[in-house]
């Protein structure tokens, strides 16, 4: 519809099974946060990969190894020491190639790059690598991590819309100087939710959590419950009537502690919407009735209970098992990437 490509994010799965399906089974051009997820996923085969945070000197050398393996890899940068780091790296890269390099913006979310209004220090940056013979300027990266604020689809298209136009604006000036930029990548789940027929200069998008959704993603609006594909199943525990909650088994190592204090806790009961998550420690979950009345007999000792996180990634990243459900029946067993890496 928008005439873009898509590079979603793995970060959120970390699955080659679901990025076979987020791929369309081409297993090409993907995004990802660290190393070691390039890493992973090249090992089954994919190819066009982008790493998506600033490269450092440490990360240059399992990087360039990859490269020998990979017809595209992009790595990122978002200052001149990033760039020197590249320049000064004395790996042996493969005859012919060149580093592909995007640089960060930051379209107002704040985390990382440089502000995407501050045209001469995206300039400055940029020339400091084109006159490298190692090194190729591929174009730019965004996060429209700020759209996790809205509420709303009203509110994510107008964030959408503003981002289109800053991001367009800066690429028409970088062109204008005589700079190529083939790629202008932006991405979030809720402003990929809310696509619209003209994306100006963008060139693709990279969503990842929109595979699994969760429940923030409906608070924002990005999707409906009946889209949320990741739940987690626990078990009661224990009866406390006298402060108005149950027990379960699951705590924030099931979970995560990624919540919403003020519209959901850390998640939602599936067909329960009476209920809520509203505190954790590491094994131990609690549960509640918003209303103030809970039917303990409705939930008795040893039964199953279903639950929405509040941000799948973040939950995910907890599990070493995916259990693939048709309905209540399990179909498949996937093992995701594990471990923290850089």
């Amino acid at each position: 519809r928008a005439g873009v490509g898509l590079r979603p994010h793995m970060k959120t799965a970390k699955s080659t099974e679901i990025a076979h399906f987020m791929t369309n089974k081409t297993k090409r051009s993907i995004t990802v946060s660290t190393v070691a997820e390039a890493t992973f996923f090249a090992q089954d085969g994919f190819d066009d990969i982008l790493l998506a945070f600033p490269i450092t000197p440490n990360k240059l050398e399992p990087v360039c190894e990859l490269m020998h393996h990979l017809h595209k890899l992009h790595v990122a940068v978002d200052s001149k020491e990033a760039v020197n780091g590249i320049k000064n790296f004395d790996g042996v890269i493969p005859m012919g190639r060149k580093w592909s390099v995007l640089v960060i913006v930051d379209v107002g979310y704040g985390r990382l790059g440089v502000p995407v209004k501050n045209v001469d220090a995206v300039l400055e940056l940029i020339r400091s690598m084109i006159d490298c013979e190692q090194i190729e300027f591929s174009g730019l990266y965004a996060h429209t991590g700020q759209a996790y604020d809205a509420r709303g689809n009203a509110e994510v298209r107008k964030l959408l819309s503003q981002t289109v136009a800053s991001i367009s604006e800066l690429t028409k000036k970088i062109r204008s100087s005589g700079i190529a930029c083939p790629i202008v990548s932006i991405g979030s789940t809720p402003t990929c939710s809310v696509m619209r027929d003209d994306l100006g200069a963008v060139t693709e998008i990279h969503p990842g959590n929109y595979v699994f959704n969760d429940w923030e993603q409906t608070v924002i609006g990005s999707c409906s419950e009946s889209e949320i594909a990741c739940t987690v199943q626990v078990t009661v525990m224990s009866h406390y009537p006298d402060k108005g909650h149950l027990v379960v088994d699951a705590g924030w190592t099931a979970m995560s502690l990624d919540k919403d204090p003020k519209e959901t806790g850390f998640g939602a009961v599936v067909g329960e919407p009476d209920l809520e998550l509203f505190a954790m420690s590491q094994e131990v979950g609690k549960i509640r009735s918003k209303s103030g009345s809970l039917n303990f007999e409705k939930y008795p000792i040893g039964s199953r209970l279903w639950l929405y996180p509040y941000h799948s990634c973040a939950t995910a990243y907890n599990h070493t098992s995916y259990f693939v459900c048709d309905g209540s029946r399990v179909t498949d067993e996937w093992t995701p990437f594990k471990g923290w890496s850089t």
